[in-house]
């Protein structure tokens, strides 16, 4: 099993570690429902040094992720970022990412741990035809702080440094570069907060910094339950290869603004949207009966959807779950849990943003 710089710090912290692909990481720390409600009230500190981070550089890095991108890097400026897909050439997710223009030639682009060899030899094979270099980060450190207070916990430990109030002025998606560290205005919570790249050893300094200043250390565990409060997809589960874009709420990912600009996959994602027959929703229920991924999803006594995610919300003290279900006005569905049907309301996504139920006023067929 891999470990991240930030391993010892779990240990010492009693962290519960369990097998994540090839990653040994932190599950909880003792409490996940209190790492969960620490980042929704406070600042909670998350290891995501297992993320794959990878430098473009060169004359044709913009015209290289213009032709593989979903989404158009012609939209950001340096110090910007940019949330898309990696389409195959029949139009299913190869991966979903962040890309950041660093300057005018160089990117950066932060993929998901478990497609680190598949998205590697696609982006190997497809820069052959361009001026460019691939450069994979190595032995870097990786920490999202998320929360209500994350930014001002964050910028006090850059005070010595001078940095402390650009990061106060980050706006959302853009972020910062200096010599030393990387700094993002990104995250997978819902919640305010960023995320920091910095060498190994300097990540162990500043995790336990932030220790010390009374941000929560949080497992897999709480990153998981608040990503579904925040209604964001996970990579193999709401979307895969196989997966129609816009059956997966990502069509805004997908930029067809610039009929010259040619990427893979996008006639046959042009297809895929008029052919699109579901849509994903949220689903809430009975705290007591917890949606699982895979559970079927019954409208009108037959099998019609499927459960994606599922999980207990902290936040909302209830069930909630992502599903795929036909693109038709519906307001409640049957769920199969253990065995038995349950009911559950039909909702927009996301459950909450920054804190507060978003779902309360549209308590409708959507």
């Amino acid at each position: 099993m891999k470990q991240t710089p930030l391993y010892a710090c779990h240990v010492a912290q009693n962290a519960h570690m369990v097998a994540f692909g090839e990653w040994e990481m932190p599950m909880h720390y003792g409490s996940q429902i209190q790492e969960h409600l620490n980042t929704r009230r406070e600042a909670g500190m998350f290891d995501v040094s297992h993320m794959v981070v990878t430098d473009i550089q060169g004359t044709e890095a913009s015209h290289f992720l213009r032709s593989i991108l979903s989404n158009d890097v012609a939209k950001i400026q340096p110090n910007q970022a940019l949330y898309s897909c990696l389409l195959h050439h029949e139009g299913g997710v190869l991966d979903d990412l962040i890309v950041y223009q660093l300057a005018a030639n160089h990117y950066r682009l932060i993929t998901n741990s478990v497609t680190r060899e598949k998205v590697s030899l696609w982006l190997n094979q497809l820069a052959q035809d361009f001026q460019i270099t691939l450069h994979p980060q190595t032995q870097y450190a990786l920490i999202a702080v998320q929360g209500p207070q994350a930014i001002e916990l964050v910028s006090r430990q850059f005070t010595a440094s001078g940095l402390n109030a650009r990061i106060q002025n980050l706006k959302s998606f853009t972020a910062l570069q200096t010599e030393h560290c990387f700094i993002a205005r990104t995250g997978y919570t819902g919640e305010p907060g960023v995320e920091i790249l910095l060498s190994a050893e300097a990540g162990v300094t500043l995790w336990h910094s932030l220790a010390e200043a009374g941000v929560s250390p949080c497992g897999l565990g709480a990153r998981d339950t608040l990503r579904q409060e925040a209604g964001l997809n996970l990579y193999g589960q709401e979307m895969d290869e196989t997966t129609n874009p816009y059956e997966a709420n990502l069509g805004f990912t997908i930029d067809l603004n610039d009929s010259n600009r040619n990427f893979i996959g996008k006639q046959a994602v042009i297809a895929m949207q008029a052919q699109a027959q579901f849509k994903l929703v949220g689903l809430v229920g009975d705290k007591s009966q917890i949606m699982r991924r895979h559970a079927p999803v019954f409208l009108a006594d037959k099998t019609e959807g499927i459960v994606t995610s599922g999980t207990y919300s902290p936040s909302l003290n209830c069930a909630i779950a992502f599903a795929r279900i036909p693109k038709q006005p519906i307001a409640e569905v049957e769920v199969m849990v253990r065995r038995c049907p349950v009911q559950a309301r039909v909702v927009r996504l996301p459950f909450v943003r920054q804190g507060r139920a978003t779902f309360a006023s549209i308590l409708k067929a959507i």
